[in-house]
């Protein structure tokens, strides 16, 4: 485990609140205010300034109780943030889940009720398993008695719903099994299996 970071001048006049790591040879650093991550730097009149991810700034000079006021509202706007990003977020998987949905037949909806996978034939008649377990390494080739031969790791890049990642994995097996061959990494065992 990584040794906790020194709190710094900030950091001790607010253990509770923040820590800060300074980042040497530049003139800031980083703050966390709970979990949230900030930059802290001085301004041209010498002032630390922090700036949260979007692009807001507060001035920490003044007295402790503005400081503290200041800290307190970026920590609010950050958790205010939070929970739009989730309420997005959920809002999303539920919208990849009905589009799955939509594209599965009744026996691969089962399957995911009863097993967490659901099988496809690709355009070549192979037949493939995606684990709903997650998104990485969860492809699997399928042989003899629906064994899984191979595993791959072929997933969107950035943050997608799960089940909208298994819905691009399938639509490529079913249309382009070279493409998905093509991006996909070969995996010594799944992670899901």
């Amino acid at each position: 485990m990584p040794e906790e970071p020194e709190p710094g001048p900030l950091g001790l006049m607010f253990p509770a609140l923040f820590r800060h790591i300074p980042v040497p040879g530049l003139p800031w650093g980083l703050i966390w205010v709970g979990d949230n991550p900030l930059t802290v730097r001085a301004n041209t009149a010498g002032e630390q300034v922090v700036r949260d991810a979007q692009g807001r700034e507060v001035l920490l000079d003044g007295d402790a109780r503005d400081r503290e006021a200041a800290l307190s509202a970026v920590s609010a706007g950050f958790a205010a943030e939070r929970a739009r990003a989730h309420s997005e977020w959920l809002a999303a998987s539920g919208k990849a889940t009905a589009m799955l949905q939509r594209f599965l037949t009744s026996q691969q909806i089962s399957d995911i009720d009863n097993y967490q996978h659901f099988d496809v034939t690709s355009n070549r008649g192979r037949r493939w398993r995606i684990s709903t377990c997650g998104q990485t390494g969860n492809v699997g080739l399928l042989g003899e008695g629906d064994r899984v031969t191979q595993y791959y790791c072929a997933h969107p890049s950035g943050r997608v719903p799960n089940p909208a990642a298994w819905l691009a994995q399938a639509v490529t097996l079913l249309v382009s099994e070279e493409s998905f061959l093509a991006v996909a990494n070969p995996q010594a065992e799944g992670t899901c299996y």
